[in-house]
């Protein structure tokens, strides 16, 4: 449960902002639609026009919070594996995004690279890879 409240918030959070904040011809605004939340989606939309959020919190946070979600949802899933095997699989989602970025700077996905994007799934895979060095979770033992 510790990762998984946590988890659960980051993806509320990030979806919450890129929902109400983004553009409304994003793909996620359809799959809300075709759920039945569009006007729920429309009326939330309309309640929050007046706030005005920095930039990087509209179009770089939400990618930062579902990287660290998926880092978090991956390490609880994977407690009882070794703590390579962990690393890599959470690395996953943050090391295409930030791939994701490498590629449009050097021009071979098309987008437009960004410095803080980069940094948005960078910074919560350098939390982690941090927190498994200073906190390591005890390995089961093999009998």
């Amino acid at each position: 449960m510790g990762r998984l409240i946590p988890a659960g918030l980051m993806l509320l959070i990030g979806g919450s902002i890129y929902l109400l904040m983004r553009s409304p011809i994003l793909v996620l605004h359809e799959w809300v639609r075709r759920v039945g939340l569009g006007t729920t989606m429309d009326t939330s939309r309309h309640l929050v026009e007046h706030i005005h959020l920095p930039a990087w919190v509209v179009y770089c946070l939400p990618g930062a919070l579902w990287a660290a979600a998926y880092i978090l949802l991956i390490d609880l899933i994977l407690a009882q594996s070794h703590a390579a095997r962990r690393f890599l699989v959470a690395a996953f989602i943050p090391l295409l995004g930030i791939s994701s970025e490498a590629m449009q700077y050097a021009g071979l996905l098309p987008g437009t690279f960004d410095a803080l994007d980069l940094t948005a799934y960078a910074l919560p895979l350098l939390a982690y890879a941090l927190w498994t060095i200073y906190f390591p979770i005890p390995q089961p033992i093999n009998t």
